[in-house]
Protein backbone atom coordinates (compact mmCIF):
# COMPACT_ATOMS: atom_id res chain seq x y z
CA UNK A 1 0.00 0.00 0.00
CA UNK A 2 1.46 3.36 -0.93
CA UNK A 3 1.01 6.33 1.41
CA UNK A 4 1.46 10.03 0.86
CA UNK A 5 0.79 9.84 -2.86
CA UNK A 6 -0.55 13.40 -2.84
CA UNK A 7 3.02 14.57 -2.20
CA UNK A 8 4.54 12.02 -4.59
CA UNK A 9 6.49 10.49 -1.73
CA UNK A 10 8.02 7.05 -1.74
CA UNK A 11 6.58 5.66 1.48
CA UNK A 12 5.54 2.03 1.59
CA UNK A 13 3.78 0.20 4.39
CA UNK A 14 2.43 -3.33 4.72
CA UNK A 15 -0.47 -2.56 7.07
CA UNK A 16 0.23 -5.46 9.47
CA UNK A 17 1.49 -5.95 13.02
CA UNK A 18 4.44 -8.27 13.64
CA UNK A 19 3.28 -11.30 15.66
CA UNK A 20 6.78 -11.99 17.01
CA UNK A 21 7.84 -8.63 18.43
CA UNK A 22 4.39 -6.96 18.61
CA UNK A 23 5.65 -3.83 16.85
CA UNK A 24 3.56 -1.89 14.43
CA UNK A 25 4.28 -0.89 10.87
CA UNK A 26 7.59 0.58 9.76
CA UNK A 27 8.38 2.58 6.66
CA UNK A 28 11.45 1.00 5.08
CA UNK A 29 11.83 2.99 1.86
CA UNK A 30 11.63 6.72 2.54
CA UNK A 31 13.26 9.43 0.48
CA UNK A 32 13.28 12.97 1.82
CA UNK A 33 13.92 16.12 -0.16
CA UNK A 34 17.61 15.45 0.39
CA UNK A 35 17.24 12.82 -2.39
CA UNK A 36 17.17 15.17 -5.33
CA UNK A 37 14.56 14.16 -7.93
CA UNK A 38 13.34 11.24 -5.75
CA UNK A 39 11.63 12.71 -2.68
CA UNK A 40 9.64 15.83 -1.91
CA UNK A 41 8.88 15.47 1.80
CA UNK A 42 10.86 17.02 4.62
CA UNK A 43 12.05 14.74 7.41
CA UNK A 44 9.44 16.38 9.66
CA UNK A 45 6.70 15.42 7.19
CA UNK A 46 8.07 11.87 6.99
CA UNK A 47 7.97 11.55 10.79
CA UNK A 48 4.45 12.97 10.94
CA UNK A 49 3.30 10.53 8.24
CA UNK A 50 4.80 7.60 10.15
CA UNK A 51 3.11 8.68 13.38
CA UNK A 52 -0.26 9.09 11.70
CA UNK A 53 0.04 5.55 10.33
CA UNK A 54 0.83 4.16 13.78
CA UNK A 55 4.46 3.33 13.12
CA UNK A 56 7.04 3.19 15.88
CA UNK A 57 10.07 3.33 13.57
CA UNK A 58 11.00 4.79 10.20
CA UNK A 59 13.96 4.34 7.87
CA UNK A 60 15.56 7.09 5.79
CA UNK A 61 16.95 5.76 2.51
CA UNK A 62 18.01 8.91 0.68
CA UNK A 63 19.87 8.35 -2.57
CA UNK A 64 23.47 9.50 -3.16
CA UNK A 65 23.89 11.41 0.09
CA UNK A 66 23.48 11.22 3.83
CA UNK A 67 23.20 14.89 4.70
CA UNK A 68 19.67 14.51 6.07
CA UNK A 69 20.54 11.92 8.73
CA UNK A 70 21.27 14.34 11.62
CA UNK A 71 18.02 16.23 11.04
CA UNK A 72 16.15 12.93 10.60
CA UNK A 73 17.51 11.45 13.84
CA UNK A 74 16.66 14.61 15.77
CA UNK A 75 13.14 14.77 14.38
CA UNK A 76 12.53 11.10 15.18
CA UNK A 77 13.76 11.64 18.75
CA UNK A 78 11.39 14.60 19.17
CA UNK A 79 8.44 12.56 17.89
CA UNK A 80 9.26 9.35 19.79
CA UNK A 81 10.12 7.28 16.70
CA UNK A 82 13.06 4.91 16.28
CA UNK A 83 15.20 6.14 13.36
CA UNK A 84 16.85 3.70 10.97
CA UNK A 85 19.43 5.28 8.69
Amino acid sequence: MSCGSDLKSTLYIDGKTCKTCKTTNMYLNCHSYYSLRYGTMSVEQLADQALSAGCDAIALTDINNSTGIPEFAGECARKGLRPVA
